[in-house]
């Protein structure tokens, strides 16, 4: 019922995006409804709009968006922090957040962090030794991936 009218509201407000979390029973469920919501947005706000109006519910997310969605924070948080924290520091963790936006390339990260390919090479080989996992794992990969693009969601664990 809530998904309709705010489809008819974004049609009538212009280019709106509306994310609606899971229904709720009680008043002590709506702080996760909540996170639902921010999901939700956040999901949205990874793919172009095209100047259109979209609203996206709990049920529809991403099998990656609902399982952290899902995720006790309590435990996701600890776990994703000490991911970021074996990277030692902001050179690698900038170096590994670029090469992830651009899809593993290395001639397109190198050039946006303005660096030989070489030289990015050799950053990711210490990330490597750092994290103790080839990059080359699809498993790594969907690791930092979840890492790093949800950290928003659990800052305060």
């Amino acid at each position: 019922m809530l998904e309709p009218a705010l489809h008819d509201l974004a049609s009538a407000a212009g280019p709106l995006d509306a994310g609606v979390g899971r229904a709720t029973a009680n008043v002590e469920q709506l702080p996760r409804s909540y996170q639902d919501a921010r999901f939700a947005l956040q999901q949205l706000a990874n793919v172009d709009a095209g100047g259109r109006s979209r609203v996206l519910g709990h049920e529809q997310l991403d099998l990656v968006t609902a399982l952290v969605c899902d995720a006790d924070p309590h435990l996701f948080a600890p776990r994703r922090q000490a991911v970021i924290d074996a990277l030692g520091g902001p050179p690698l963790e900038d170096t590994l957040r670029v090469f992830l936006e651009h899809r593993l390339d290395v001639t397109s990260t190198a050039q946006a962090l303005h660096l030989h390919p070489n030289s990015l090479r050799y950053r990711l080989s210490r990330i490597e030794e750092r994290l103790g996992r080839s990059l080359r794992d699809p498993g790594t990969i969907a690791m930092l991936h979840v890492a790093f693009r949800f950290g928003w969601a659990f800052r305060d664990g």
